[in-house]
């Protein structure tokens, strides 16, 4: 074979490569795109997240925890993926360990981008319905709020843990009231709603609370 022909060989075999490597790619982000859509179905509560929705969030965490590369936001759904099925599995054990399994997954993610507030966020979800308030909860909770103090979501966790943190009686790592007035402001369905859920309704009233003049501390005489 002369060597023209092997240079145009290696140049065909290589734009063969290429386009395979192009479907692959393509083929994981449709797949991705395909299990978030499955996912928020089932954050969200929606009936169409039923016994055949969950069993295929099941098949599919443990296809791609098993054999797929991923980027931070692959594994940040891959951890979230882990504590929706958390909520569907039969005891306390299993919901442990996919909890700790969500877990894994979501170091991985912060890993891979240090700074990203919904990593730190998401780990401090699954630290608190875990139940372990230390060091490590408490280092998560702030790197949430230093790299994502104005984003909703970041928010609702902190607004979350600092409800598990006060049953607990362990003190809040830094001080939750300028996080719970931006939540107040981006989001105050969801904290009203928090805070009556959880019996804690000073986060909302009197001298202390957030929303003061909010009809849920007027309805309250004892606010």
């Amino acid at each position: 074979m002369s060597g023209r022909r092997i240079r145009r060989f290696l140049v065909a075999a290589l734009l063969v490569a290429l386009a395979l490597v192009a479907v692959g790619i393509g083929l994981q982000a449709l797949e991705v795109r395909r299990f978030r859509q499955v996912l928020l179905s089932c954050e969200i509560g929606s009936p169409a997240c039923g016994a055949e929705a969950i069993a295929r969030l099941e098949r599919r965490t443990g296809a791609m925890a098993r054999g797929w590369r991923f980027d931070a936001e692959t594994f940040e759904l891959l951890a979230r993926a882990h504590v929706v099925l958390a909520r569907h599995a039969p005891d306390l054990p299993g919901q442990r360990a996919r909890l700790k399994q969500g877990l894994a997954a979501i170091d991985r993610a912060i890993e891979a981008r240090p700074r990203w507030p919904y990593a730190h966020a998401a780990r401090l979800g699954i630290l608190v319905q875990l139940g372990d308030l230390d060091a490590a909860s408490d280092t998560a909770w702030r790197n949430a709020w230093r790299f994502g103090p104005n984003e909703k979501r970041v928010l609702r966790a902190l607004a979350e843990a600092h409800v598990a943190y006060r049953a607990a009686g362990r003190p809040s790592p830094v001080d939750p009231a300028p996080m719970l007035a931006r939540l107040a402001a981006r989001d105050r369905a969801f904290l009203v709603g928090l805070a009556v859920r959880h019996g804690e309704r000073d986060m909302l009233c009197g001298p202390t609370g957030v929303l003061p003049a909010d009809p849920v501390c007027q309805a309250d005489p004892n606010r």
